[in-house]
C-alpha cells in the first residue's frame, strides 16, 4: 500500500516512528538525544518546512544546554545569555501540553521551573550564580538586604538562593527584570502557594485546573 504521495505503508511508519522518538525525548528535556535522532530522520527523509523549523529549535535548545553546563569554561557574551531563554519558553509550551491532557500538577511543576531558571539565566548574565552567591558581586546593595543575602548559608557553607529571592536580588540590583518582578511578585508569590502545597511540591493536595490557569495568567502575563 502507498499513500497520495507513493511512499510505502512501512515507510510512512517508520517516519512516525522515528518523530515520535524525536519528540517523546524532546518532551522529557533529552534534548541531546532527540537533537541525534532528528540528524538520523534528516539523511533518511526529506523533511518538510516545520520539521525543520522544530530541527533548528532543537539545535538552539542543545546550544543553551550546553552553554549554562560549561559556563565558567569559556567567556560568554551577553547575547549568548539571552539565547539561553529559549529553554525557558520551551518548558513553557511543555507546561501547557501537560495541563491539554489534565496533568496539572505536572504542568504547575514546570511553570515553576521556568520562571525560576528566567532569572537563574538573568543572573548568570551578570556573573551570579544562585547555586553558590559570591556576596562580593552584590556587596553594593542596601546593606539589610545583603545582611539577608548573606545569612542563606546552607550546611556546605555555601549561599544558595530561590526562586523568589533570585527575582528579589534582580529587584535590589535595579536590573530591568527586576522591576518588572515588583510589579507581579504578589500576584505570582499567591499563586504559587498553591503549588507549594500539592502533591508534586510540599504537600498532599492535587493541582485543579482552575489553580492552572490561575497561575498559567499572571505568569504568562509577567514573561511578555
Amino acid at each position: 500500500l502507498t499513500d497520495l504521495e507513493g511512499v510505502s505503508l512501512e515507510t510512512r511508519l517508520e517516519q512516525y516512528r522515528y518523530l515520535l522518538i524525536i519528540f517523546s525525548k524532546w518532551d522529557n528535556f533529552v534534548y541531546e538525544e532527540a537533537r541525534e535522532v532528528f540528524e538520523i530522520y534528516t539523511k533518511l527523509y526529506a523533511p518538510n518546512k516545520e520539521l525543520i523549523d522544530y530541527k533548528n529549535m532543537l539545535k538552539r535548545l542543545v546550544e543553551a544546554k550546553n552553554l549554562l553546563l560549561n559556563v565558567g569554561q569559556k567567556q560568554v557574551n551577553l547575547k549568548d545569555y539571552f539565547n539561553c531563554l529559549w529553554l525557558v519558553y520551551d518548558v513553557l509550551k511543555n507546561a501547557e501540553r501537560k495541563a491539554a491532557h489534565n496533568h496539572y500538577d505536572d504542568a504547575v511543576a514546570r511553570i515553576y521551573r521556568a520562571i525560576e531558571m528566567y532569572a537563574q539565566i538573568i543572573l548568570r548574565s551578570l556573573q551570579i550564580n544562585t547555586s553558590e552567591l559570591d556576596i562580593n558581586k552584590i556587596s553594593h546593595i542596601d546593606s539589610t538586604r545583603l545582611a539577608y543575602y548573606t545569612s542563606k548559608r546552607n550546611d556546605k557553607n555555601q549561599l544558595q538562593i530561590g526562586l523568589r529571592d533570585s527575582f528579589d536580588l534582580l529587584e535590589d540590583l535595579n536590573h530591568p527584570l527586576g522591576q518588572v518582578w515588583s510589579k507581579y511578585k504578589n500576584q505570582i508569590t499567591n499563586a504559587l502557594t498553591t503549588r507549594n502545597y500539592s502533591f508534586l511540591a510540599h504537600g498532599m493536595n492535587p493541582i485543579t485546573k482552575e489553580d492552572y490557569e490561575s497561575l498559567k495568567s499572571v505568569v504568562w502575563d509577567f514573561i511578555t
